[in-house]
């Protein structure tokens, strides 16, 4: 299992955009870096390290957290796309992926 960062969340300057991230953004976006395409599954065990925490309704948060990215994301030109029935990506906004 790969070491997991705890973080109260990041301030992340994007050229002239500044994105302030909550913690579980900034676990996606760590997740994002180190697999170009990540699954539910992956975001899942990232975000709750323990699977005793994790809650029941887990895909709808991650759904959730991902819409609240994009839209913190939205200003710097960046968007998490997801490819349905693959997982997610990180890719500019008018389409080239990272």
């Amino acid at each position: 299992m790969r070491p997991r960062a705890y973080l109260r969340g990041l301030r992340l300057k994007i050229g002239v955009a500044v994105v302030h991230l909550t913690p579980q953004e900034t676990a996606i976006l760590i997740e994002m870096q180190v697999d170009p395409l990540v699954t539910p599954k992956a975001l899942s065990e990232a975000l709750w390290p323990n699977p005793d925490l994790m809650p029941d309704t887990w895909h709808d948060v991650i759904k959730s957290r991902i819409c609240s990215l994009n839209k913190r994301l939205r200003p710097s030109g960046w968007k998490v796309r997801n490819l349905w029935g693959r997982g997610y990506t990180l890719e500019r906004q008018d389409g080239d992926s990272l």
